[in-house]
């Protein structure tokens, strides 16, 4: 079996993003690190489709979070100590509370927006950068698990005398269409709902839930 190659350009965006969200504030040390290795799995793909709408929804998502921060800051405080006060005082208090960090996203708020797309830019990487040929998984024999599910490997190739569309029906029995607007879908929605937590939260007039038109 090949191995996965190590896509150093991909690797150096990742880091680059990850070190400049920790440095402006956008991100903790945990989301940080949670970024670099979601980052660089989404990047290291050979579409290039998927980094272009993960570096998008980052850079616009860690826009939106400094939107009116202060505002937002107090109040997310102003919940917890309520919460907390009753509740007895229970809990990790105000001073700990995630607002207390300028609205920083950890590692576990990383996953929640990323983990998902990022394992479907996996899933296309292997099934179409020809590093994991169908047939030559541990175990498998020459029509093995990649050939039974997808069909012939199919290399994502781009040049004069073959070319590659990640959206055709027929690559990969549908598959590389499928995962395609799976993770592009992914992003999507995302972005949407970090924009409208985001936004909305620093403004002073009500927010209204789209789906039922009730405010809150």
């Amino acid at each position: 079996m090949q191995r996965l190659q190590p896509h150093p350009i991909s690797l150096g965006l990742a880091a680059i993003l990850a070190s400049h969200g920790l440095r402006k504030g956008s991100l903790s040390r945990s989301g940080a690190a949670t970024a670099f290795l979601v980052g660089y799995l989404t990047l290291a793909n050979p579409f290039p489709g998927f980094g272009v709408v993960l570096i998008a929804f980052y850079l616009t998502g860690s826009r939106a979070t400094k939107v009116k921060a202060g505002v937002k800051a107090t109040l997310e405080k102003e919940g917890y100590e309520e919460a907390a006060a009753a509740d007895k005082g229970k809990g990790k208090g105000a001073s700990e509370h995630k607002s207390a960090s300028g609205g920083q996203r950890d590692a576990w708020q990383v996953l929640s927006n990323g983990l998902t797309g990022c394992l479907g830019a996996l899933a296309f990487r292997v099934l179409h950068s020809g590093e994991v040929p169908s047939g030559h998984l541990p175990g498998a024999s020459q029509d093995g698990l990649l050939s039974a599910l997808f069909g012939t490997s199919q290399p994502a190739v781009w040049d004069a005398g073959r070319g590659f569309c990640a959206l055709d029906s027929a690559s990969a029995n549908g598959w590389s269409r499928a995962i395609t607007i799976f993770v592009l879908g992914h992003f999507t929605c995302c972005m949407g709902d970090v924009l409208a937590s985001e936004v909305s939260r620093g403004d002073a007039r009500r927010t209204t839930i789209l789906n039922t038109i009730a405010q809150v």
